[in-house]
């Protein structure tokens, strides 16, 4: 009889741990269209997860808040835009969030020293950050003609 519920268990352990494996590794959909995805500031694990279900990036948006709390990264979310795939396990789906690997917008600019408005000007224009005169004609205005729309 003890035999018979120490098998259980195991065949129950074995289960749940298929499950869990399944869960973490397998992706859910064998799509590879992208999805661009954001977590907006103050967004809870909850709200995430209902997301990423809802754009079918993950199965489960229980099994997300499960594995998210098991691997302590509740308050490592971090909140941007992002690219993820279909095709993607939740653990590197997990792994991309925590690890702010997010879109960015911004771009390096160098400015030498020495160059005037004008060489400042064309440096921006050659590397697309404006495609006319509109920061020479900022720059060179006075202070009181500027219009800020905050």
């Amino acid at each position: 009889m003890l035999k018979k519920i120490f098998i259980i268990i195991i065949c129950l352990v074995l289960a749940l741990f298929s499950i869990y494996l399944f869960e973490v590794y397998a992706p859910p959909q064998s799509s590879r269209q992208e999805v661009n995805f954001s977590i907006v500031k103050g967004s809870s694990v909850k709200q995430i997860s209902q997301n990423l279900e809802a754009v079918g990036l993950i199965r489960s948006s229980n099994f997300f808040k499960y594995y998210v709390w098991l691997k302590n990264k509740q308050t490592d979310l971090k909140a941007g835009e992002y690219i993820l795939n279909p095709k993607m396990s939740l653990k590197k789906i997990v792994a991309i969030l925590a690890g702010g690997q997010a879109l960015s917008n911004e771009q390096a600019i160098t400015i030498i020293e020495g160059w005037n408005i004008d060489d400042i000007n064309n440096y921006f224009q050659k590397n697309n950050i404006f495609s006319d005169d509109s920061f020479a004609n900022l720059a060179k205005a006075k202070l009181s003609d500027w219009k800020l729309s905050i």
